[in-house]
């Protein structure tokens, strides 16, 4: 009779705790990619089938980001940065 008891709960808690990750902020996980990032990322793909989160279209986007100054605009926006 505990077996299925604690099968629920592992279930459920597991369920939790994977929502929770899915919906946390997603500011915290974005990480500046630069070509470098980006071409260290693909190598090692190709040789050991296992890369970063890095890959020449977040680097093109990131880098585009950052000449036209969009986090800037954003932290201004909220009252994050001050000049």
């Amino acid at each position: 009779m505990k077996k299925p008891f604690l099968t629920i709960i592992v279930v459920t808690s597991l369920l939790l705790w994977n929502m929770a990750a899915v919906a946390g902020p997603k500011e915290v996980l974005d990480r500046d990619c630069t070509a470098a990032k980006a071409a260290r990322n693909t190598a090692m793909k190709a040789t050991v089938s296992a890369g970063g989160p890095c890959g020449p279209a977040d680097a093109a986007k990131d880098t585009a980001k950052e000449a036209v100054g969009l986090d800037e605009k954003k932290e201004k926006k909220k009252g994050l940065l001050k000049k």
